[in-house]
């Protein structure tokens, strides 16, 4: 499904035990006194890749749950218009001759000390180097294929006017 949705609910029957959060918030408890208490955060929403490009940051507020067993959730979200669209890898990228180079050259950098911010900071850097790649080596793909299409059909016509039974010398 490629449209946008978003499920927001009580999760009770979950695939695994270990799918329920527990800690210090919850969205449900189970009312019973002592040891016996139980408090979980059953209360979710999912949406798919869609929604989240769509409506952007999400935000689910909790209340007290007072006397009922589970909290109110509220929803709230904002569309964020978008100045750039989304990062997409072309695969035609890795067919390139400098792409392995470029890749190798920026990787071989020491960027940060943390090892997720240091492969964060090549990703970011290397989607720069793409964007150049791309603009350089492939920009206007489309309108350069249709004037390809053109020119043979233009070369085909021509072989069919001067085309003669006789062979030349």
């Amino acid at each position: 499904m490629r449209a946008p949705w978003l499920i927001c609910g009580d999760f009770n029957a979950l695939l695994y035990a270990e799918d329920r959060l527990y800690g210090e918030y919850y969205t449900w408890t189970n009312k019973q006194k002592g040891s016996d208490r139980i408090y979980s955060r059953i209360d979710r929403a999912l949406g798919n890749f869609e929604w989240m490009i769509h409506w952007g940051h999400v935000v689910l507020n909790y209340s007290l749950p007072n006397i009922y067993d589970h909290d109110h959730m509220m929803l709230n979200m904002t569309t964020q218009p978008s100045t750039k669209p989304p990062f997409r890898f072309f695969n035609l990228w890795d067919e390139h001759s400098s792409f392995l180079s470029l890749v190798e050259k920026e990787w071989q950098k020491r960027k940060a000390t943390g090892h997720m911010k240091n492969i964060w900071l090549h990703l970011k850097s290397l989607k720069q180097k793409f964007a150049k790649l791309n603009q350089e080596e492939f920009k206007a793909v489309t309108q350069r294929l249709s004037n390809a299409k053109t020119d043979l059909v233009n070369i085909q016509e021509q072989v069919v006017l001067q085309c003669t039974d006789g062979l030349q010398n």
